[in-house]
């Protein structure tokens, strides 16, 4: 029996991370936190590996071979810290003073709606 296929939930919780996005770099910029493009900085920082993990569990999904899937799962979360720790010091060693707090409300805000979206996202 085929499994359902999880693609479309995925897809939601990254509009909702956009979404989310999108409201903080506005918030940040009305209330004077920074400039809000370095709010949408972090919020890249953060969604890019959400991004391409949800990619890789996509692929994942209907997998013939549970545990060939299981240890390609694990594999690609190693990778996806590691990306999100040379993008995090890529960008913090770039950034303009004074704009830390914009950078880590987009950041911030990215990874709270990953958790809102996957809680009320249809998976």
């Amino acid at each position: 029996m085929k499994k359902p296929d999880d693609s479309r939930g995925l897809g939601q919780v990254l509009v909702v991370q956009i979404l989310a996005l999108g409201v903080a770099g506005a918030s940040a910029a009305a209330l004077g936190l920074g400039d809000a493009k370095t709010t949408l900085l972090g919020g890249v920082v953060a969604f890019v590996p959400n991004l391409w993990m949800a990619r890789r569990v996509t692929r994942s999904a209907n997998h013939e071979r549970p545990l060939v899937a299981a240890g390609a799962l694990f594999g690609a979360m190693l990778f996806k810290l590691v990306l999100a720790v040379g993008l995090l010091a890529l960008a913090l060693s770039q950034l303009p003073s004074g704009q830390g707090p914009a950078f880590f409300m987009g950041f911030l805000v990215v990874h709270a709606a990953h958790r809102i979206g996957a809680w009320i996202a249809p998976l």
